[in-house]
């Protein structure tokens, strides 16, 4: 039988949480209404392994796999929609601008050993990453989000 969120099912427990949530407040809609490029770079984040999320929209509202989870540790799954600049202030000012050039050239973006003091366990910490950021363009070719993969080299 057919959904509107059969693009969701391979998604373990992040695909779960995203079908559950609660999307009427929040401004990407409600999941029977996202666009196609969103739905389809879901299904792509959600099916992968490796750490992957997707930034949606000029406010670059935040979608996970299950393999990223850890990464937001205790705002995991509050996380889940909100503007990446929330969930992550104290690291804003180093991805904040990679995110803006990457939305605003359309030129993908990678990272390595790149240093950001993240917020986990109640404390700053010293961390280092490889990622990187893709965009994910609409049927016109215009950015409408970020797909980011990376995992922690600490």
């Amino acid at each position: 039988m057919f959904s509107a969120l059969n693009f969701l099912y391979s998604g373990g427990e992040m695909g779960r949480l995203i079908r559950d949530h609660d999307w009427s407040g929040n401004p990407v809609g409600t999941p029977d209404a996202w666009p196609q490029p969103l739905r389809f770079a879901l299904n792509i984040c959600m099916g992968s392994s490796f750490p992957t999320a997707i930034y949606w929209g000029p406010e670059l509202r935040l979608f996970y796999n299950d393999a990223w989870a850890h990464i937001p540790a205790e705002r995991h799954p509050w996380a889940l929609g909100q503007r990446g600049a929330d969930v992550f202030p104290e690291i804003w000012n180093v991805v904040g601008p990679q995110f803006d050039r990457v939305m605003q050239t359309g030129e993908g973006f990678a990272a390595f050993d790149q240093r950001l003091d993240m917020f986990r366990d109640g404390r700053t910490q010293e961390t280092y990453w490889n990622y990187s950021f893709t965009p994910i363009r609409d049927e016109h070719g215009a950015v409408v989000g970020i797909l980011n993969q990376g995992n922690e080299t600490t």
